[in-house]
């Protein structure tokens, strides 16, 4: 596992804490676990592959459509983490 640099800096979990675990568990078949380690991963991955998608064809995916979909997953994974810091107080 990498070690997460925002964490050690400021001895906080980062808005992407947990997401390298929730992607192992994904992998090894463990679909509940893995929502449960970080529920926003499947918003983030659909997010990455339509942005490779939007390299090779800008027309498939829109730069503006692509936009849209990040502020929305971008704002998924701030909830997340708010809902996450307040747990934790």
């Amino acid at each position: 596992m990498l070690p997460c640099a925002y964490k050690y800096v400021l001895g906080i979990d980062c808005p992407l804490c947990g997401g390298q675990r929730s992607f192992l568990l994904m992998m090894k078949g463990d679909i509940a676990g893995s929502f449960r380690m970080y529920p926003p991963l499947v918003p983030v991955i659909l997010c990455a592959i339509l942005a490779i998608i939007h390299l090779f064809n800008k027309k498939a995916v829109p730069a503006s459509r692509l936009k849209q979909i990040s502020l929305i997953v971008l704002a998924i994974v701030m909830i997340n983490y708010a809902a996450k810091m307040f747990a934790s107080v």
